[in-house]
């Protein structure tokens, strides 16, 4: 796991899936732990043994691929949170691209996901979704919006089968209810903005001037009047 100048790791070992997992993420542990000269052991903060522990299981969890995209997400919700990357890596965005290659938003999907499935209640029988692709949509929403919309999935869904068009309708339904429509902005009301944003910028230019000059006085006359076009005059604030 430690970053070595001039090397990169392009992603997973393929490792043996007859060997025992306690003894597979060993294996895996004791490769990853060959130091090169420089590493971000040196500057990251240390990981307590119980840290270090459950980031073993979390990334026996990745390097087996033996775990549903549920308990991936999982793990890396559990390194990121808990910043368990901090062992080799200053970020967990480098530690996903460097350590797994995987990108920030690949990661972030399979975080959503997890971070979404959680919210399920337990020992409900209503299906859970089988697959990423089933929960992406459900990440346009804010988490505590999925156990209902993947509810009403479930209602719509014909023999219990979950397809691409169904979840986007239902994404499409709720989002369109959450976004109250805004009132259109007045014309007029833009166009003073402008103005006044031009007199602001043409003043700044003319305190950056005076200053230049040593006309301190006459610069700090400048920026009471940028003060006045902000916030009124000194009179219309009492």
């Amino acid at each position: 796991m430690a970053r070595i100048q001039n090397r990169r790791i392009t992603g997973p070992r393929r490792v043996s899936t007859t060997a025992p997992v306690s003894e597979t993420c060993e294996t895996i542990r004791a490769e990853s732990l060959e130091l090169g000269e420089t590493t971000v052991v040196d500057v990251a903060a240390r990981l307590t043994q119980s840290d270090k522990d459950q980031l073993d299981r979390c990334e026996c969890i990745l390097h087996t691929g033996l775990s549903t995209f549920f308990e991936v997400g999982s793990a890396l919700l559990t390194i990121r949170n808990k910043h368990l990357y901090r062992l080799t890596h200053l970020n967990f965005e480098t530690y996903c691209r460097e350590r797994w290659s995987i990108g920030r938003t690949y990661a972030w999907r399979f975080i959503g996901a997890a971070e979404r499935l959680r919210l399920l209640p337990v020992g409900n029988t209503m299906p859970r979704p089988s697959n990423e692709f089933q929960i992406r949509p459900f990440l346009k929403l804010k988490p505590e919006a999925f156990p209902t919309a993947w509810e009403e999935v479930t209602r719509r869904a014909r023999d219990g089968k979950v397809t691409a068009s169904l979840v986007r309708s239902v994404v499409s339904e709720l989002s369109s209810n959450r976004n109250q429509p805004r009132a259109p902005i007045k014309k007029s009301t833009q166009v003073k903005k402008k103005v006044l944003l031009g007199q602001i910028l043409a003043l700044l230019h003319e305190a950056k001037r005076m200053v230049e000059e040593n006309k301190t006085d006459l610069a700090i006359k400048v920026l009471d009047r940028i003060e006045d076009l902000l916030f009124g005059s000194p009179e219309s604030r009492m």
